[in-house]
């Protein structure tokens, strides 16, 4: 279970890395220039990156309830399955 949590979460990061180099490109995303990246598409704000912690799903879950950026307090993880929906 704790692989497969790991796993989730590289998984998560790693689309936020995606969104942030294609930020920059014509597309749905822009650069809000303040850590964040929003997407038009789903009217969706994201991390622009992560901060480098290993952590497991639940630990997730807690550090985005903990995480204020770009002025906001309000950050949540998606759901299993709730990344597929954006695509």
């Amino acid at each position: 279970m704790k692989q497969i949590n790991h796993a989730l979460f590289i998984t998560f990061f790693l689309m936020f890395i995606l969104l942030a180099t294609s930020a920059h490109a014509v597309g749905p995303y822009i650069d809000n220039g303040d850590g964040t990246v929003s997407d038009e598409g789903t009217g969706l704000m994201w991390q622009q990156r992560d901060d480098g912690v290993t952590r497991t799903w639940e630990d997730a879950c807690q550090a985005c309830e903990e995480l204020e950026l770009a002025g906001y307090d309000d950050w949540r993880r998606p759901q299993c399955g709730g990344i597929e929906e954006y695509r």
